[in-house]
């Protein structure tokens, strides 16, 4: 299993995206008490990540029957790339302080496709485990990411006092 190729492409592959996806949370979150200085317009970026997430998860069976898994989560990560970098676009050249609005929906549209990446490597975990190597591959898999989230969390959250979301965000504009 840890000699397989595929299983160590799809463990450090997400593993590296986790670690991203909570740095930009922590990021976008910050950003936006920055410019609000409010905290339920702060809590409102976990809840549309969840939500965007959890619609995503519920539609994802409408593509994995018809379309390769590895096709699904490259796509939809490779989505998630390029409207990373139009929300560092947005908040760099101050597009965030004019419409908020168009921030959420930015962070919606990342959550969404995001929100493929769980149930498709959960999907396409058996085709890179041997049956009798599932449940460990599966162990291996979930401990990672629950360690991972958990110590970015925390480490990111430590750092971003000392930062601001100036720095924590690309420098983004004053």
């Amino acid at each position: 299993m840890l000699k397989n190729k595929n299983f160590l492409f799809l463990l450090f592959g997400q593993s590296a995206a986790n670690i991203g996806d909570t740095l930009y949370i922590i990021s976008v979150i910050s950003a936006i008490y920055n410019l609000t200085h409010s905290v339920i317009a702060s809590s409102i970026v976990p809840t549309v990540i969840t939500c965007a997430m959890v619609i995503a998860s519920f539609m994802s069976p409408l593509f994995t029957n018809k379309l390769k898994l590895n096709h699904i989560l490259v796509s939809t990560q490779l989505i998630k790339a390029v409207f990373l970098a139009g929300l560092l676009f947005y908040i760099k050249n101050g597009f965030v302080k004019q419409n908020i609005f168009g921030l959420f929906v930015i962070i919606s549209i990342i959550a969404f496709s995001d929100g493929f990446a769980q149930p498709v490597s959960q999907s396409i975990l058996p085709h890179y485990a041997a049956d009798n190597d599932l449940v460990k591959s599966n162990s291996i898999l979930n401990t990672s990411f629950q360690i991972l989230g958990i110590g970015g969390w925390a480490a990111f959250y430590s750092y971003s006092p000392l930062l601001g979301s100036y720095y924590l965000f690309a420098r983004e504009s004053q």
